[in-house]
Protein backbone atom coordinates (compact mmCIF):
# COMPACT_ATOMS: atom_id res chain seq x y z
CA UNK A 1 0.00 0.00 0.00
CA UNK A 2 1.16 3.37 -0.94
CA UNK A 3 -0.32 6.70 0.42
CA UNK A 4 0.39 9.63 -1.49
CA UNK A 5 0.60 13.10 0.40
CA UNK A 6 -1.92 15.12 -2.20
CA UNK A 7 -4.67 16.73 -1.00
CA UNK A 8 -8.01 15.78 -2.60
CA UNK A 9 -9.33 17.60 -5.19
CA UNK A 10 -6.44 19.35 -6.29
CA UNK A 11 -4.16 18.97 -9.56
CA UNK A 12 -1.33 16.43 -8.18
CA UNK A 13 -4.53 14.43 -6.26
CA UNK A 14 -5.90 13.96 -10.27
CA UNK A 15 -2.72 13.24 -11.85
CA UNK A 16 -2.39 10.56 -9.02
CA UNK A 17 -5.39 8.76 -9.59
CA UNK A 18 -5.29 9.32 -13.87
CA UNK A 19 -5.97 6.40 -15.78
CA UNK A 20 -6.25 3.58 -12.72
CA UNK A 21 -9.21 2.26 -11.40
CA UNK A 22 -10.27 4.07 -8.05
CA UNK A 23 -12.95 2.62 -5.46
CA UNK A 24 -15.93 5.16 -6.29
CA UNK A 25 -16.18 3.59 -10.17
CA UNK A 26 -15.76 -0.16 -8.58
CA UNK A 27 -18.89 -0.82 -9.34
CA UNK A 28 -18.23 -0.58 -13.04
CA UNK A 29 -15.96 -3.58 -12.62
CA UNK A 30 -18.04 -5.62 -10.70
CA UNK A 31 -21.58 -5.73 -10.26
CA UNK A 32 -23.13 -5.04 -6.41
CA UNK A 33 -26.38 -7.20 -6.10
CA UNK A 34 -25.49 -9.98 -8.32
CA UNK A 35 -21.42 -9.93 -7.75
CA UNK A 36 -20.44 -10.86 -11.31
CA UNK A 37 -17.83 -8.86 -13.52
CA UNK A 38 -19.49 -5.73 -14.73
CA UNK A 39 -19.11 -4.89 -18.97
CA UNK A 40 -17.31 -1.45 -17.66
CA UNK A 41 -16.37 -0.86 -21.25
CA UNK A 42 -17.23 2.80 -20.56
CA UNK A 43 -15.66 3.11 -17.65
CA UNK A 44 -12.37 1.58 -19.39
CA UNK A 45 -12.45 3.90 -22.08
CA UNK A 46 -13.08 6.85 -19.45
CA UNK A 47 -9.42 5.92 -18.15
CA UNK A 48 -7.51 5.45 -20.94
CA UNK A 49 -9.08 8.71 -22.43
CA UNK A 50 -7.67 10.66 -19.07
CA UNK A 51 -4.65 8.47 -19.37
CA UNK A 52 -4.36 9.38 -23.03
CA UNK A 53 -5.05 13.57 -23.09
CA UNK A 54 -3.54 13.67 -19.16
CA UNK A 55 -6.71 14.90 -17.54
CA UNK A 56 -9.98 12.59 -16.45
CA UNK A 57 -12.84 13.75 -18.81
CA UNK A 58 -15.49 14.00 -15.69
CA UNK A 59 -13.33 16.51 -13.80
CA UNK A 60 -16.39 18.82 -13.04
CA UNK A 61 -18.12 16.01 -11.47
CA UNK A 62 -22.14 16.29 -11.32
CA UNK A 63 -24.13 18.93 -8.70
CA UNK A 64 -24.61 16.46 -6.35
CA UNK A 65 -20.71 15.03 -6.49
CA UNK A 66 -19.68 19.19 -5.98
CA UNK A 67 -22.16 19.01 -2.71
CA UNK A 68 -20.53 16.21 -1.05
CA UNK A 69 -17.47 17.78 -1.74
CA UNK A 70 -18.16 21.36 -0.28
CA UNK A 71 -19.64 19.91 2.85
CA UNK A 72 -16.89 17.05 3.60
CA UNK A 73 -15.46 19.43 6.06
CA UNK A 74 -18.36 20.03 7.72
CA UNK A 75 -19.28 15.99 7.65
CA UNK A 76 -16.14 15.09 8.84
CA UNK A 77 -16.55 18.01 11.92
CA UNK A 78 -20.11 16.23 12.86
CA UNK A 79 -18.76 12.38 12.91
CA UNK A 80 -16.26 13.62 15.29
CA UNK A 81 -18.40 15.36 17.15
CA UNK A 82 -21.07 12.52 17.42
CA UNK A 83 -18.77 9.83 18.18
CA UNK A 84 -15.94 11.08 19.62
CA UNK A 85 -13.29 9.98 17.26
CA UNK A 86 -10.18 11.54 16.08
CA UNK A 87 -10.92 11.94 12.18
CA UNK A 88 -7.64 12.43 9.99
CA UNK A 89 -7.80 13.31 6.53
CA UNK A 90 -5.78 11.15 3.78
CA UNK A 91 -4.95 12.29 0.10
CA UNK A 92 -5.11 8.91 -2.01
CA UNK A 93 -3.69 5.63 -1.44
CA UNK A 94 -2.85 2.43 -4.15
CA UNK A 95 -1.82 -0.99 -4.17
CA UNK A 96 2.08 -1.59 -3.87
CA UNK A 97 1.92 -1.14 -7.98
CA UNK A 98 -0.20 1.81 -8.18
CA UNK A 99 -2.39 0.00 -9.98
CA UNK A 100 -5.59 0.56 -8.32
CA UNK A 101 -6.59 3.25 -5.14
CA UNK A 102 -9.37 4.82 -2.91
CA UNK A 103 -9.78 8.39 -1.90
CA UNK A 104 -11.23 7.59 1.85
CA UNK A 105 -13.23 10.72 3.55
CA UNK A 106 -10.76 10.36 6.39
CA UNK A 107 -8.78 7.92 8.80
CA UNK A 108 -10.78 7.31 12.44
CA UNK A 109 -8.62 6.24 14.95
CA UNK A 110 -5.52 3.40 14.25
CA UNK A 111 -7.83 0.94 12.40
CA UNK A 112 -11.21 2.64 10.32
CA UNK A 113 -12.02 4.58 7.74
CA UNK A 114 -14.86 7.40 6.89
CA UNK A 115 -17.25 8.04 4.01
CA UNK A 116 -19.01 11.00 3.72
CA UNK A 117 -22.49 11.07 1.86
CA UNK A 118 -24.34 14.49 1.84
CA UNK A 119 -27.32 12.97 -0.43
CA UNK A 120 -30.82 15.01 -1.04
CA UNK A 121 -33.37 14.61 1.51
CA UNK A 122 -35.70 12.23 -0.10
CA UNK A 123 -32.67 9.80 -0.34
CA UNK A 124 -31.47 10.83 3.16
CA UNK A 125 -34.93 9.50 4.36
CA UNK A 126 -34.74 6.45 2.49
CA UNK A 127 -31.32 5.94 4.03
CA UNK A 128 -32.75 6.42 7.39
CA UNK A 129 -36.17 4.21 7.15
CA UNK A 130 -33.57 1.67 5.69
CA UNK A 131 -29.62 2.49 6.78
CA UNK A 132 -28.89 -1.33 4.49
CA UNK A 133 -30.18 0.53 1.38
CA UNK A 134 -27.21 3.12 2.08
CA UNK A 135 -24.36 0.37 2.78
CA UNK A 136 -25.83 -1.63 -0.73
CA UNK A 137 -26.14 1.94 -2.79
CA UNK A 138 -22.24 2.26 -1.55
CA UNK A 139 -21.36 -1.05 -1.60
CA UNK A 140 -18.12 -1.46 -4.21
CA UNK A 141 -16.94 2.04 -2.96
CA UNK A 142 -16.44 1.31 0.35
CA UNK A 143 -15.78 -2.69 0.42
CA UNK A 144 -13.09 -1.54 -2.31
CA UNK A 145 -11.64 0.99 0.14
CA UNK A 146 -11.47 -1.43 2.79
CA UNK A 147 -9.72 -3.63 0.52
CA UNK A 148 -7.09 -0.72 -0.96
CA UNK A 149 -6.00 -0.24 2.83
CA UNK A 150 -6.70 -3.70 4.17
CA UNK A 151 -3.13 -3.69 5.39
CA UNK A 152 -3.82 -1.16 8.12
CA UNK A 153 -7.44 -0.69 8.42
CA UNK A 154 -10.26 -3.39 9.03
CA UNK A 155 -13.92 -1.12 8.94
CA UNK A 156 -15.28 1.91 7.22
CA UNK A 157 -17.70 3.82 8.96
CA UNK A 158 -20.56 4.81 5.73
CA UNK A 159 -21.66 8.30 6.94
CA UNK A 160 -24.83 10.04 5.41
CA UNK A 161 -25.86 13.55 6.52
CA UNK A 162 -28.30 15.98 4.91
CA UNK A 163 -27.88 19.67 5.97
CA UNK A 164 -31.16 21.98 5.35
CA UNK A 165 -30.60 25.11 3.01
CA UNK A 166 -32.25 27.55 5.56
CA UNK A 167 -31.56 28.07 8.55
CA UNK A 168 -34.83 27.77 10.24
CA UNK A 169 -35.11 24.33 9.62
CA UNK A 170 -33.72 21.95 11.82
CA UNK A 171 -30.96 19.44 10.01
CA UNK A 172 -32.14 15.77 9.30
CA UNK A 173 -30.52 12.95 11.89
CA UNK A 174 -27.68 11.09 10.36
CA UNK A 175 -27.02 7.56 9.46
CA UNK A 176 -24.10 5.91 9.99
CA UNK A 177 -23.51 2.63 9.18
CA UNK A 178 -20.21 0.15 10.17
CA UNK A 179 -19.25 -2.25 6.91
CA UNK A 180 -15.92 -4.94 7.32
CA UNK A 181 -14.72 -6.37 4.10
CA UNK A 182 -16.72 -9.14 3.04
CA UNK A 183 -14.98 -12.30 2.11
CA UNK A 184 -17.61 -12.93 -0.60
CA UNK A 185 -17.40 -9.73 -2.12
CA UNK A 186 -13.51 -10.14 -2.09
CA UNK A 187 -13.55 -13.24 -3.81
CA UNK A 188 -16.24 -12.04 -6.76
CA UNK A 189 -13.86 -8.79 -7.12
CA UNK A 190 -9.92 -9.90 -7.04
CA UNK A 191 -10.38 -11.68 -10.63
CA UNK A 192 -13.00 -8.96 -12.13
CA UNK A 193 -10.26 -6.53 -11.33
CA UNK A 194 -7.62 -8.58 -12.65
CA UNK A 195 -9.59 -9.09 -16.02
CA UNK A 196 -10.37 -5.46 -16.16
CA UNK A 197 -6.89 -4.21 -15.35
CA UNK A 198 -5.59 -6.98 -18.25
CA UNK A 199 -7.80 -4.91 -20.60
CA UNK A 200 -6.30 -1.44 -19.38
CA UNK A 201 -3.24 -2.87 -19.73
CA UNK A 202 -3.54 -4.01 -23.07
CA UNK A 203 -5.53 -0.61 -24.22
CA UNK A 204 -2.55 1.66 -23.08
CA UNK A 205 -0.16 -0.57 -25.34
CA UNK A 206 -2.31 -0.43 -28.43
CA UNK A 207 -2.27 3.59 -27.90
CA UNK A 208 1.40 3.39 -27.56
CA UNK A 209 1.72 1.84 -30.87
CA UNK A 210 0.01 5.18 -31.92
CA UNK A 211 2.67 7.51 -30.45
CA UNK A 212 0.59 8.11 -26.66
CA UNK A 213 2.80 7.24 -24.02
CA UNK A 214 1.58 9.05 -20.62
CA UNK A 215 4.08 7.19 -18.49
Amino acid sequence: MIVHDVKQGESEWSRARLGIPTSSRFDSILTPKTLKPAKGDGYLLELLTAWALGVSPNDGGSPWTQRGTDLEAEGRRAYSWETGADVAEVGFVTDDLGRYGASPDGLVGTDGLLEIKSPSAKAHIGYLIDPDSLVQTYRCQVQGQIYVMREEREWCDLYSCHYQDRPDRDELPSVRVRVTLDPEWVDAFEPALEAFLDRLAAGKARLREFGVDRA
